[in-house]
């Protein structure tokens, strides 16, 4: 069934956007509008039918033509920088995209009266712990990133105290699957993999909440249509924590391949906690979402992408 809602997508040619498209379009919502500065390989299977693509920065001033045509009724927000050494080395670029631009977006949300708007934030900005986070814990920016994760939800509050229907801000967890060109631990991982028996690592032992890219478009778009109005702060991860020794050790395991793990005090960070896992009650009681997809199917997909 076709539905009548108009979607605008910011970022939505990034790894977890091309997700959320697949998603809209098996809910059958048809008109989606994908906005992105960067002009990204768009998959083989979206590369069919009726997508609206405006190639901008969400800081352009054009941004207001694509809110005056689009007519949006849903606006899911995921444009960002989020590569944390990259952030951590370009602060300032890092405050004009994360930060500039989310106020960009969400004043057009206000100005063209959006009913219903998803703002993606992280679970990095949490206080760290090794029990599993609620969205009530206390939260500690620990670098740029995350600093500018926590002003998103100051400014996500102030948009729905402005008018804004349903506004809901999804922590999520550490994606991972298929469409991931950045390089972040899974995708560096394969790639090391392919060059070598010998695999260098930061820190084995830390432990994350790894949750696969299309059960995350799948609570984004629940999130974002089903539920009551008013501001929403919603976990998105799976409650279960890996370490990177087993991480690496599966996705060789699956690529049927021995592997040595050598640590490197090069890829350690500073600021990087010992464990990051999410307390998913909330998100299960209120919305119904269960994650669908082990870390294994979301590690194959990575290989074969």
């Amino acid at each position: 069934m076709t539905t009548t809602h108009s979607i605008l997508i910011t970022g939505g040619r990034g790894f977890i956007g091309t997700h959320v498209i697949d998603e809209l379009r098996a809910r059958g919502y048809a008109k989606i509008t994908v906005l992105d500065a960067h002009p990204h390989e768009i998959p083989r299977d979206q590369s069919q039918g009726q997508l609206e693509q405006w190639q901008l920065d969400i800081n352009d001033p054009k941004l207001d033509r694509a809110f005056a045509a689009g007519r949006f009724t849903a606006v899911i927000h995921l444009a960002a920088l989020h590569h944390i050494p990259y952030c951590n080395r370009h602060p300032c670029e890092t405050w004009r995209v994360n930060v500039g631009g989310t106020q960009a977006v969400l004043g057009a949300c206000v100005r063209y009266k959006v009913p219903h708007v998803f703002v993606a934030s992280s679970a990095v900005v949490y206080r760290s712990s090794s029990q599993p986070h609620r969205e009530s814990d206390s939260l500690e920016a620990r670098d740029i990133y995350s600093l500018t994760k926590l002003v998103n939800e100051h400014q996500a509050r102030d948009c729905a105290s402005a008018g804004v229907r349903r506004l809901v801000v999804g922590r999520i967890f550490n994606a991972v699957g298929r469409h991931d060109r950045n390089p972040h631990l899974v995708p560096e991982l394969v790639r090391r993999l392919r060059q070598s028996d010998c695999i260098e690592v930061g820190d084995a032992d830390s432990r994350r909440d790894y949750v696969d890219a299309r059960d995350i478009a799948r609570a984004i778009v629940q999130l974002t249509f089903s539920g009551p109005p008013g501001l929403h702060t919603f976990n998105i991860g799976t409650g279960r924590a890996y370490s990177v020794r087993e991480v690496a050790e599966t996705l060789a395991r699956l690529a049927g391949r021995q592997v040595k793990l050598v640590a490197s005090e090069r890829l350690r960070r500073p600021t990087d906690r010992p464990a990051l896992v999410a307390d998913r009650e909330r998100v299960r009681r209120e919305c119904g979402w269960e994650p669908v997809y082990s870390l294994e199917d979301s590690l194959r997909a990575a290989l074969e992408d």
